[in-house]
């Protein structure tokens, strides 16, 4: 029997998943109160039809399920690699609009 084991390299220090939480819970409370019509999501995949890079943070409409915003969180040494691979998923999916 093969194994289906797949070894997933994580670099997700306690810092940066806790701003991820910060902004997730306040975008939630502001979609939830109706104050935009946008579901944040933390960490999900763009494209839900096959396997897709993640942005640590997406906004998108629920009821189109269409990404409309990503936010990439970043640190000063990350800064160069987090603004291109924020670019290339803008680009890739159509997103118009992104923050870092």
């Amino acid at each position: 029997m093969q194994d289906n084991v797949i070894f997933v390299n994580v670099n997700a220090p306690r810092i940066h998943q806790a701003i991820i939480a910060q902004l997730v819970t306040g975008l939630t409370n502001l979609y939830r109160n109706g104050k935009t019509r946008l579901m944040a999501y933390p960490e999900a995949m763009i494209d839900q039809s096959r396997t897709s890079p993640v942005p640590d943070v997406l906004l998108a409409d629920p009821d189109t399920e269409l990404t409309e915003v990503l936010i990439e969180i970043t640190h000063t040494q990350g800064v160069k690699q987090d603004t291109r691979k924020l670019k290339e998923l803008m680009t890739a999916y159509d997103v118009s609009e992104g923050f870092m």
